[in-house]
């Protein structure tokens, strides 16, 4: 047979221009043909034949998620009111406040010092003497973090 150029290339995938009951040459039977409705972006959509919990998180798994939460509030209210390790006492609250105002003064006049080196310095010198003062801002900052919290234990001094 002659196929003209307006033809398909394969006579396998003809389909007749019916839109109901269109036979297909590959399949070897009519099949109906149905377009997607616009805006539908699959099949399953347009069918309706998703279930009534579709998109939403499982009920075991958010159980499982609050269960998970709860054991993890309890483990660490546990951390916080277990007794200290041998040989730490809890400092006391006016002591720990006291400490915090040694160490903001400390912290100002370390960043002081930092500001005062001279330019005219020579330039190894003032690199130690900086790089001296930012440790010690450091060791401020690290410090000041652990005398922030709510408890604080230090080693217990023994005065024997």
């Amino acid at each position: 047979p002659h196929i003209s150029s307006s033809s398909r290339a394969s006579p396998l995938l003809e389909e007749s221009t019916s839109k109901e009951n269109e036979f297909h040459i590959a399949f070897g039977r009519k099949v109906s043909i149905s377009t997607p409705v616009q805006g539908s972006d699959t099949s399953v959509a347009s069918s309706g034949s998703r279930h009534k919990c579709y998109g939403k998180v499982p009920s075991y798994i958010t159980d499982r998620k609050a269960k998970i939460e709860q054991d993890e509030e309890k483990q660490r209210r546990m951390r916080e009111n277990a007794p200290p390790a041998p040989g730490l006492v809890l400092l006391e609250e006016s002591e720990r406040l006291r400490t915090l105002s040694l160490l903001e003064e400390n912290d100002r006049e370390a960043r002081e010092a930092l500001q005062n080196i001279p330019f005219s310095m020579n330039e190894q010198k003032a690199a130690r003497m900086r790089d001296a003062i930012q440790f010690r801002l450091k060791e401020i900052d690290d410090t000041r973090k652990i005398f922030s919290k709510d408890k604080v234990f230090v080693s217990r001094q023994n005065d024997d």
